[in-house]
């Protein structure tokens, strides 16, 4: 298992997992961690310490200031996902976070990438969390070309019909 840390614009993307010529090849996840507000910053000086400890408990890679965007899981072939792979979005914290105060999911899709881009049917979890439950999912099932989600003959995102998805898509749980 290796780790590779880059910096790239305001973001960190953090990768541990199987690599080749120090670049993503193999199994593998990737955290992508975004520099946070100046609200958040000022936020961070007047709240407890110990919430930031919470909140970064299980990140791949803690650095002060960064809230986590996004997480990519899968297979990765020379730096891109290729394969089954999910995608998580993650809700900022000022919105939601969980009980524990670690991030709460925005949203999972799960479903092929082809040389890093969606290709095919994709099954997705959108989280509606409460002040009760940290997640309570609506599932959807997008297809995708080339990376863009196929549309309707007037422009709009075309969910796809659930009989026309791959079993091995619908059977994906979570």
């Amino acid at each position: 298992m290796d780790k590779i840390i880059k910096k790239d614009l305001n973001d960190l993307h953090c990768y541990v997992g199987e690599t080749l010529n120090n670049e993503p090849h193999g199994k593998g996840e990737m955290e992508i961690y975004s520099e946070g507000s100046e609200i958040h910053k000022k936020a961070l000086k007047q709240i407890d310490p110990k919430w930031e400890k919470k909140y970064q408990k299980n990140f791949l890679h803690k650095n002060k200031g960064y809230l986590l965007s996004y997480k990519h899981v899968g297979n990765w072939k020379k730096g891109k996902l290729d394969g089954l792979c999910e995608i998580i979005d993650y809700f900022e914290p000022s919105f939601f976070t969980n009980k524990d105060e670690t991030p709460t999911i925005s949203q999972i899709e799960i479903g092929f990438f082809k040389n890093g881009k969606k290709e095919g049917f994709f099954k997705m979890f959108l989280n509606n969390p409460t002040e009760d439950v940290d997640v309570d999912y609506t599932i959807g099932y997008y297809e995708y070309k080339n990376d863009f989600t196929v549309k309707n003959n007037d422009g709009k995102i075309k969910e796809a019909k659930e009989k026309d998805v791959p079993d091995e898509i619908k059977k994906i749980s979570r």
